[in-house]
């Protein structure tokens, strides 16, 4: 009768015939186990993966004139490195926050230069003398890199209604807010930050006939704005042997307020800011 096994079967055959197999199947197990022993082996491995935050701010700018001016200006010079794997930008009142991830296994130190050097070489990627200031880089690594994400939308469904509930961008800040402070009293935790997040905000729309007609600038305008509701320093007074100290508040604390900051000064009197704006909230 033909043998019709073949080299393999052939094979298998005499090993499974063999006495020496189960010898090798000892000896293959004790190898493997030394191989595991030996091995180096690391709880937390050294990957290079690199990223950085560039916070980019354009104080008293709406949402919309930040991401014009800033953050699409932004992109694009910084999606020209030949190393970047990616880029995300977030445009909120009065800043720009970009996100520029480095492919994996380029060395941190190369990638957080060459990112300074490509953001200070473009001095001129903004409009000039409008107010930007100078870019802020973070560097940031695997460490920082969020293990959890929890995302919070704008629309609550509420079973006993007839429709859904809005709910504003300042109410989900508040929200994330109380989650987050909830969140931190877990243990181990780590850090807990919000993207996206938005306070209260007012708009102030300055119209460039009505400053022109009580001879106003638009940035003696502007830096009235940036300058007018930051409390003042504390200064000691000294009373009856004791010392007290005593602070300004805040200025600015509703819309009335900010009608009526006074912005300059003309032959007809007095200007406010609803004389040469439009202020919406």
């Amino acid at each position: 009768m033909k043998d019709s096994l073949g080299i393999s079967g052939r094979v298998a055959r005499a090993f499974q015939n063999s006495a020496i197999t189960p010898l090798l199947a000892i000896i293959g197990l004790l190898l493997g186990g030394f191989a595991i022993m030996v091995t180096p082996k690391e709880e937390e491995p050294q990957i290079d993966v690199t990223f950085a935050n560039v916070f980019i701010g354009y104080p008293g700018a709406s949402v919309l004139q930040v991401e014009q001016l800033v953050t699409i200006p932004a992109e694009r010079v910084l999606s020209e490195m030949p190393d970047v794997d990616d880029v995300f930008a977030i445009s909120q009142p009065g800043q720009s926050i970009l996100t520029i991830a480095f492919k994996v296994g380029v060395p941190r130190e190369k990638a957080i230069v060459d990112l300074y050097n490509q953001v200070y070489s473009n001095n001129d990627w903004f409009p000039a003398n409008i107010g930007i200031l100078d870019p802020i880089i973070r560097p940031m690594g695997i460490d920082d890199v969020p293990i959890m994400a929890i995302t919070l939308h704008g629309k609550q469904q509420d079973p006993s209604a007839a429709s859904d509930i809005e709910v504003s961008r300042s109410d989900l800040s508040r929200i994330a807010n109380t989650l987050a402070t909830d969140l931190k009293r877990i243990p181990g935790t780590r850090d807990i930050y919000a993207l996206g997040e938005r306070s209260d905000v007012i708009e102030v729309r300055l119209d460039p006939a009505r400053l022109n007609g009580y001879g106003l600038a638009f940035d003696d305008v502007r830096q009235r704005l940036l300058s007018a509701n930051h409390g003042g320093f504390r200064l000691p007074l000294v009373q009856n042997n004791e010392v007290i100290e005593i602070q300004a508040g805040t200025l600015l604390n509703k819309v009335s307020d900010i009608r009526q900051l006074v912005v300059g000064q003309s032959q007809n009197g007095i200007v406010y800011l609803a004389d040469v704006a439009d202020i919406n909230q």
